[in-house]
């Protein structure tokens, strides 16, 4: 970590230790024989240990998110009935999160550890196959659909001196047919949605919910996609690359201007990103009814300052799409996209 601040140190403003430490695939062992979580303690140490790293290299008080944690896996194994196998398992993030903050069940610290200095929590809420608003059973697991469990989990750790209480002042995050709307409209910014109106604007610092202008999605800042939608976006991106304007995907075309749709009682909720704008613009919503075969002007929106917007509408339409002229004069004409 001196190594990597004294060569980066003027181009990085803020570090994260470490990738999905409560993963096997990162760190080993992740359980203890006796069935109990290891990783822990493990990263409890590489973490203290980079943060010195990084005063070393003259940093005092470095910005450093904590964590980079996945969204799922277990609180204890049964090594009896799983032998090795058991041990190989990912430790759930809340437990992981506990562990590694010395705090018990109940969030309450042991007095043999003190707190632990951090900028921000950085967590991967990658989403599950059962789409991004799923509340996972598991309490101590994070996805997209339960963030506020991370959220409430921060107070408590701060509220028990583990952690600091007062957020620090981070830079914003990364910047930067069934696809178009599993990707960009109900993965990514459905990720988005769900992120920015989570209770993470408390008094803990949760860096990994902090949006930006080019970003649909409330990600951790080393990752800015979800784990299907990375991996979707990057397969169309390639295709794009490599074949002609009429085989490029739907993804392709909904990723500059993005957007979801959700049904919210009688009416629809849309919202959405359009990406490559630099600052308050305006497009226009198309919807198409059941009842029709052609798109009509639903209305014209304005974007705040970021390229984020909302809107709710009455017209029970089958698909919505957003248009949107660049002042350079290229025209952007998203996907179809139904309703969740």
């Amino acid at each position: 970590m001196t190594a990597v601040a004294r060569h980066y140190g003027s181009e990085v403003s803020i570090y994260s230790i470490w990738n999905e430490p409560n993963h096997p695939a990162f760190l080993r062992p992740q359980f203890a024989s006796n069935g109990t979580p290891a990783s822990p303690r493990i990263y409890r140490a590489l973490y203290q240990a980079g943060y010195t790293g990084l005063q070393a290299a003259g940093i005092a008080k470095p910005q450093i998110l904590f964590g980079e944690t996945a969204p799922t896996g277990y609180a204890t194994v049964n090594v009896r009935r799983e032998g090795s196998r058991a041990l190989l398992h990912d430790v759930a993030p809340l437990a992981f999160l506990r562990g590694a903050l010395c705090l018990n069940p109940h969030y309450r610290k042991s007095g043999t550890c003190g707190p632990l200095q951090m900028t921000g929590f950085a967590h991967h809420a990658y989403t599950l196959p059962a789409g991004p608003y799923y509340v996972d059973p598991n309490r101590d697991d994070v996805t997209l659909g339960a963030l506020s469990r991370l959220s409430r989990a921060l107070d408590l750790a701060a509220g028990a001196h583990a952690i600091p209480a007062t957020p620090s002042d981070l830079p914003d995050g990364v910047r930067g047919a069934e696809q178009a709307e599993q990707v960009p409209g109900r993965v990514r910014c459905a990720a988005g949605r769900i992120s920015t109106r989570s209770p993470s604007g408390s008094r803990t610092p949760t860096a990994a919910w902090r949006p930006s202008p080019s970003t649909c999605c409330g990600t951790t800042r080393s990752e800015g996609l979800p784990a299907r939608a990375s991996a979707a976006a990057s397969s169309a991106s390639r295709r794009a690359s490599s074949t002609s304007t009429a085989g490029r995907s739907r993804l392709f075309y909904g990723w500059p201007v993005q957007l979801t749709v959700s049904r919210r009682g009688g009416s629809f909720s849309l919202w959405g990103l359009v990406r490559p704008a630099s600052g308050a613009t305006t497009f226009t919503v198309l919807v198409r009814t059941k009842s029709s075969k052609r798109y009509r002007v639903l209305k014209k929106v304005t974007t705040n300052g970021s390229g984020y917007w909302s809107l709710s509408s009455s017209v029970r339409g089958a698909f919505w799409r957003v248009r949107w002229t660049s002042p350079s004069g290229k025209r952007y004409d998203g996907p179809p996209i139904a309703a969740s």
